[in-house]
């Protein structure tokens, strides 16, 4: 069974786990999906890496400090400076950020336009 987190300090107010257990059951994935409250960015990648957790949906306040301890970080990633996901692959975190593709989609579905503006 594959193993997927959202991490965070607080996270037990999330409705990512019960949301991913729909889609997982929908696509028959074995796999599931918990709430991580961590104490840091590095308690949550130690512990992952330890027991196999495959991916991490990052949440405040481990945005930015998860940065520190990835082996890759995606382009966007860097420009912008935070994470919000985490793969993990034989041990190596690579870090990937959904939020801004997830606002572009959003601004192109509702056609607004945000070239020249301060946003």
């Amino acid at each position: 069974m594959q193993l997927y987190v959202v991490a965070g300090r607080p996270v037990f107010h999330s409705r990512s786990p019960e949301i991913f257990k729909t889609i997982f059951s929908k696509y028959r994935i074995d796999a599931n999906y918990l709430p991580f409250a961590a104490f840091s960015a590095k308690e949550v990648l130690d512990v992952a890496r330890t027991i196999g957790i495959r991916g991490i949906n990052v949440t405040s306040p481990f945005k930015e400090e998860i940065l520190e301890f990835v082996e890759e970080r995606e382009e966007l990633v860097e420009e912008i400076g935070a994470a919000n996901t985490i793969l993990i692959s034989d041990g190596k975190a690579l870090a990937l950020n959904t939020d801004v593709y997830g606002v572009r989609k959003s601004f192109e579905k509702n056609r607004v336009r945000v070239e020249g503006k301060n946003v």
